[in-house]
């Protein structure tokens, strides 16, 4: 029997993994046999895509962030990560965020400093972080499509930092 498999944009996340799967895995009689590679049953269709090869890894857009990096303001970076994630078909977004966080949150230290009376705060890591997340859920939010960070499974800023930062 021959079958047709319609078109799935990788934006749409395990549906787009799945459709891959659909094409290279031959033989499977069930979802959890898709996921299958090795003996092993992956926890995702996309963990089970890499395991195999399928999607490439994500050395071009961490190599583009850095040589951006060099002369990009913070702010800059911030927009080129959220373009990243929403165009660019990023596999590991956490990695990404790992690798990119120190260079997004640069001007942050600074300007929390000036903002924030010394009692109440210091300029932590969490903080900065907070702010950073809440920055970037914003322009996620707002961007075409719109997307959260939770979308691209990264962690999400807290409302109560969020209330914090804000007065």
């Amino acid at each position: 029997m021959v079958g047709h498999l319609v078109f799935v944009h990788p934006s749409s996340g395990e549906l787009f993994y799945l459709r891959l799967l659909l094409c290279h895995q031959k033989g499977c009689t069930s979802f959890e046999d898709l996921r299958t590679v090795f003996g092993y049953v992956h926890p995702t269709y996309k963990s089970a895509c890499n395991a195999l090869g399928i999607i490439g890894d994500d050395i071009e857009w961490l190599v583009a962030f850095n040589d951006t990096s060099t002369w990009a303001t913070p702010f800059q970076l911030r927009l080129l990560f959220c373009s990243l994630l929403l165009f660019c078909e990023v596999t590991d977004p956490n990695l990404l965020w790992q690798k990119a966080y120190e260079k997004m949150s640069d001007d942050y230290i600074y300007r929390l400093k000036s903002t924030l009376p010394d009692k109440a705060f210091s300029a932590t890591d969490d903080v900065v972080r907070q702010q950073l997340l809440h920055d970037l859920e914003d322009m996620l939010c707002s961007s075409i499509p719109s997307r959260s960070l939770a979308h691209f499974n990264l962690p999400m800023p807290s409302p109560v930092m969020h209330t914090i930062l804000q007065n």
